[in-house]
């Protein structure tokens, strides 16, 4: 029956069956459950151990650093030596002449280290020291 249909007809077809479809999802949508507004009821305090924990988090997180870490491969094409990213991690500053204590497996491979502060401060950092056996590496920044 479709097939004897004219084109027109058919038009007219998927375009009335597209109105009663969008008319019924409006009425539908018009008919549903309405959300009742409430009142916002304050939060209990927090308890001790977890206040605790969100003030030792405020006091030692500016010495938290995002490491970004860079090797040295040669362009195939234009043989020329660059540096590219490879791989990020995190670290923690360990005294004040600029040691930083990361993981190994952050800087395994790498020719260069990129540290980044929560205040935007970045700094070129040289390898120190690694202890692969425990995932452990030093790198030193000089702030």
């Amino acid at each position: 029956m479709l097939s004897e249909m004219t084109s027109s007809w058919r038009t007219l077809l998927v375009a009335a069956a597209l109105g009663l479809a969008v008319g019924y999802v409006l009425f539908a949508s018009a008919q549903g459950p309405r959300a009742e507004p409430r009142l916002v009821t304050t939060r209990p305090d927090l308890p001790s151990d977890e206040r605790e924990t969100i003030s030792l988090f405020r006091a030692v997180s500016p010495s938290v650093v995002f490491i970004t870490t860079k090797q040295q491969q040669v362009d195939i094409f234009g043989r020329e030596m660059g540096e590219v990213d490879v791989g990020s991690g995190s670290g923690f500053v360990w005294d004040d002449t600029g040691h930083i204590v990361t993981n190994f497996h952050v800087i395994r491979g790498a020719s260069a280290a990129t540290l980044s502060f929560g205040d935007d401060q970045t700094y070129r950092a040289e390898l120190v020291g690694t202890a692969p056996e425990h995932d452990i590496a030093v790198l030193r920044i000089k702030p």
